[in-house]
């Protein structure tokens, strides 16, 4: 009798136990099909799959990282993100995952505008590609398409989406390639067909991804536009008004009453266009300087214009005019960033394809001589050796003297760049700058009160502080801004494409982000902030010592005037033109 009990609990166990097992592995299969179509329940789902994180193999936590990473840069947090991505590309044997990884890691650096990490992901990306066929192959090839489009390499998105088209037959990834060929085609003025187009919109359809639909409409209604065919397009996006009522994707929304704006100007629509451009400045108020808010204010400013009223219209005007030149900035601080980033890409393809040819003379010689001297195996062996000996020093050197280097240019604490290099790099820019005419700030920071809290808490913690404010600065910072070190607590960025008034907006992220510093690590409780102050090349000229006096008078001022806090440089007016204050 408790023989047959026994037996009848062990069977229950290993029952509830597959049970158990199915139970997870049905949630991670419904995970990657929510993922990106309906992220509230995708969250919840995750958060249930956590709850089984015991029973978990080690793919399966890999699995979940990943989809976890997803998560985060789907809500906005791409940082956490790229550490889960990382872990999962280094550690999963799955190569499906390590690609589908690899993807989504692609796609971060093409959302946060990392062209240099970027370019050196899609590297990584087409050497995991080389004999395609999975649907992890189709979103790859996607991934690509989707950067490719970001650095307006239009030709290479086109070949991509092209090519994941051609390996997938699921609906949302059909959706997607077939957006992003529109996306390729409209930038570069084709004329994309219709039938093209209600194809794509019914793979969105059915695949349910509303945003891209949204995203689809917006490109058609912007083919229409290039065909000259403004009828056409404002019918559109009327016809689809409720498709974009119903999204939450603020970027799309503020496009499509932007574009509804113009267009119902231009039929003289007056008063519908005024709502519409007003709604599309509302939606894009935080976006900063986009097309959208650009042409809302422009549309605003025609209509006051066109009911005579002046005052309004040259008010709208300065507001467009202010925007525009902020958006023509960020465009060019983009180009700059995008192509310097591909000559670092070509620069170590080109150190790659010397070190293959290297080695391919290597290989060829090794074999001519092994014909050639078959009876010498001596030799051969010391030649051989030789060679391994020389190759060894070479590497060692090499490694020695990239050490040396980076010690001579960074900041041993920080890890940031040291005074001398950062001045190297400052000057480097400003001769860019100078030859462009293009607008460039310098601030200067230090931490208020430091001395007390190396007094206080002892350096070990001063040191902690000076470490984690840079953390704090690398995480907001733009990827072109320059930051380092130029001595005890006291450290400059210099911002391209940026004046005193953008830069001191940039620049209040990072004070309020040094003052939201939890310092309970330490095992102390205290308060971090900074002083800030700035200056431009339109003040001071594209001189560094210039910039930097001008910038430190400004910190000076904030010092002064209350700590934590940011002052911009102000010239002093003498006799009709801009002087500066004496330093």
């Amino acid at each position: 009798m408790k023989s047959a009990l026994l037996f009848f609990l062990l069977s229950l166990w290993a029952f509830c136990a597959f049970a158990s097992e199915k139970d997870v592995e049905g949630m991670f299969a419904q995970a990657w099909k929510l993922k990106s179509k309906a992220p509230v329940e995708f969250a919840a789902l995750l958060d249930n799959l956590a709850t089984h994180n015991h029973s978990f193999s080690i793919e399966q936590k890999l699995e979940f990282e990943y989809l976890d990473g997803y998560r985060e840069a789907f809500s906005g947090q791409p940082l956490a993100a790229i550490e889960k991505y990382e872990r999962v590309i280094a550690n999963t044997a799955d190569s499906e995952l390590r690609l589908h990884a690899s993807t989504a890691l692609l796609n971060i650096f093409a959302i946060t505008r990392n062209y240099s990490e970027g370019f050196e992901a899609v590297t990584q990306l087409l050497s995991q590609l080389v004999a395609p066929g999975s649907e992890a192959a189709a979103q790859a090839y996607l991934g690509l398409a989707i950067f490719y489009n970001q650095v307006d390499e239009y030709d290479n998105a086109y070949s991509s989406a092209s090519k994941a088209l051609s390996l997938t037959s699921d609906l949302r990834s059909v959706c997607f390639g077939k957006n992003l060929i529109f996306e390729s085609q409209i930038n570069r003025q084709h004329i994309v067909s219709k039938d093209n187009f209600k194809e794509g919109l019914e793979a969105c359809k059915l695949a349910e991804e509303d945003v891209v639909i949204a995203s689809t409409i917006i490109l058609e209604a912007k083919n229409y536009l290039n065909n000259a065919d403004h009828g056409a397009a404002q019918e559109l996006l009327i016809e689809n008004r409720a498709i974009f009522d119903s999204i939450s994707y603020p970027r799309i929304k503020a496009e499509y009453h932007s574009l509804m704006s113009t267009l119902l100007f231009e039929s003289n629509s007056i008063s519908e266009a005024e709502v519409q451009a007003l709604t599309a400045l509302n939606i894009a108020s935080e976006m900063g300087a986009t097309k959208p808010n650009v042409d809302a204010l422009y549309v605003l400013y025609l209509i006051e214009e066109y009911r005579n009223n002046s005052s309004k219209a040259l008010t709208f005007y300065k507001q467009y005019a202010e925007l525009q030149k902020a958006f023509v900035d960020e465009v060019s601080a983009k180009q700059i960033a995008i192509a310097k980033a591909k000559n670092e890409a070509i620069e170590k393809a080109n150190q790659i394809k010397l070190l293959d040819k290297e080695n391919a003379l290597l290989k060829t010689e090794a074999r001519l001589h092994k014909k050639e001297l078959q009876n010498s195996y001596l030799v051969i062996l010391s030649l051989l050796l030789l060679a391994a000996v020389i190759i060894t020093w070479l590497i060692v050197t090499r490694r020695i003297h990239r050490k040396f280097k980076l010690q001579a240019r960074t900041d041993k604490l920080t890890g940031v760049a040291n005074r001398h290099y950062f001045t190297e790099l400052a000057q480097s820019n400003l001769r860019y700058h100078t030859r462009t005419e293009q607008d460039l700030a310098f601030v200067i920071f230090d931490l208020d009160l430091f001395k007390r809290i190396n007094d206080s808490y002892g350096h070990v913690v001063g040191d902690w502080v000076l470490r984690e404010v840079v953390k704090t600065i690398q995480r907001v910072c733009r990827g072109q801004d320059i930051l380092g070190r130029m001595g005890g607590e006291e450290f400059a960025l210099l911002l391209p494409g940026c004046t005193v008034q953008k830069a001191m907006v940039i620049t209040e992220n990072y004070r309020s982000a040094i003052a939201a510093i939890d310092t309970t690590p330490t095992g102390h409780d205290f308060s971090v902030t900074a002083s800030f102050g700035v200056a431009d090349s339109a003040q001071c000229g594209y001189d560094f010592n210039s910039l930097y006096a001008s910038a430190d008078e400004a910190l000076y001022r904030s010092k002064e005037t209350g700590r934590n806090k940011i002052c911009g440089f102000e010239p002093e007016i003498v006799s009709g033109s801009l002087t500066e204050q004496p330093v």
